[in-house]
């Protein structure tokens, strides 16, 4: 019997594939799909999430330590269904900044918690905003601590787009306001942030040069974006540290987006 018609014995849609494919389309092989198809797809998925988690870890792939079972779980429960590449680089730099010689450390439980919280168009422009600030102010002699302030950053809607990869049925305007004022309200980016037309922005940054968004970091919305990148024990502050080397950002971006203080 087809896993759908076990589960969904009786059941006026569950049991239907037909009407499932039309409601929840692709995603229907998760529940209508031949049962070891849906295996081999969460497993891919959790697959990934590991190849990331070891290309982060480095040369400490062969160090001592453990995650902690309850960042595990997590990682396992939400992984499995996650296809969207930037969530997934967020899932694997978690898991690797999670080994720790001190079993209990199980820190990366709280930043996954967010994480979960959050859209795919969140994560990804929150993953685009912290990218520029480390790119534009690490190892300038800024305290994220004493200074976040005077760290805006001008993202010009051309930048934007580019980094957001937009499909031709998705809403660019919708979606960045989503995306704005979900991150402010989870705490990622400060409550000093502007988004609109050139003229609104100029208001704010005189050197606009054309629709876009301003934004300001937060301590803590720059720790999620460390761990995310696979640092052990990031606070945040060190986003700005000049010990700190990142790789390339994953995300195809054009040069354009500029300090609003100088």
């Amino acid at each position: 019997m087809d896993p759908i018609t076990a589960v969904g014995a009786g059941l006026a849609v569950i049991g239907s594939k037909d009407i499932l494919v039309k409601i929840l389309g692709p995603t229907a092989d998760y529940v209508g799909g031949e049962l070891k198809n849906l295996v081999q797809k969460c497993n891919v998925n959790l697959d990934n999430i590991f190849i990331r988690a070891q290309a982060k870890l480095g040369p400490r792939l062969d160090e001592p330590g453990t995650v902690s079972p309850r960042v595990l779980k997590h990682i396992l429960d939400e992984g499995r269904f996650c296809e969207d590449s930037i969530v997934a680089d967020y899932y694997g730099g978690v898991l690797a900044s999670s080994k720790s010689e001190i079993d209990r450390d199980d820190r990366g439980v709280a930043v996954l918690a967010t994480i979960k919280s959050l859209s795919v168009y969140q994560l990804r422009l929150h993953y685009l905003f912290y990218s520029i600030v480390y790119g534009i102010y690490n190892g300038k002699g800024k305290s994220l601590g004493t200074d976040r302030n005077e760290m805006s950053v001008y993202i010009p809607l051309s930048v934007y787009m580019q980094a957001m990869d937009f499909g031709p049925h998705e809403e660019p305007g919708a979606i960045l306001i989503h995306s704005v004022e979900g991150l402010v309200r989870s705490g990622l980016v400060e409550s000093r942030y502007s988004y609109g037309s050139k003229e609104h922005l100029a208001k704010t940054f005189s050197d606009a040069t054309e629709p876009g968004l301003i934004m300001t970091p937060s301590v803590y919305g720059a720790e999620v974006f460390l761990w995310g990148q696979g640092i052990k024990g990031a606070t945040g502050h060190e986003v700005v540290n000049s010990s700190l080397k990142l790789p390339p950002p994953i995300l195809s971006v054009q040069n354009g987006a500029l300090p609003v203080n100088n």
